[in-house]
């Protein structure tokens, strides 16, 4: 898994490719984790920007954040059949990476 800071587009690309990917050629961890990071944010996002709802704690975004895109992984993984791949490693790696995007 990869190290680097995620950007914004790089998470956008890595998205768009986990939701073109077929069945039969399942992308690798990293396209995994930054596109499941890149939908947990658009939605956290979603909400406040359409209310104009007041600063949440920093820390406490980036937990919560962290541990919708856990969840994320648990389904996409169990949805798409996609066993091989390491789940934790996933989950470790997908909280990084929100933490980057936000």
């Amino acid at each position: 898994m990869s190290k680097a800071k995620l950007t914004w587009e790089a998470a956008r690309k890595a998205y768009e490719e986990l939701e073109t990917a077929g069945d039969f050629k399942p992308p690798s961890g990293d396209i995994v984790a930054a596109a499941i990071a890149f939908s947990v944010m658009i939605a956290f996002e979603y909400r406040p920007r359409k209310k104009d709802e007041p600063f949440v704690p920093e820390l406490f975004v980036k937990d919560m954040l962290g541990d919708c895109a856990a969840t994320q992984i648990d389904a996409l993984l169990d949805r798409k059949g996609w066993h091989h791949l390491d789940r934790d490693k996933l989950k470790r790696t997908a909280a990084m990476h929100v933490g980057d995007l936000y």
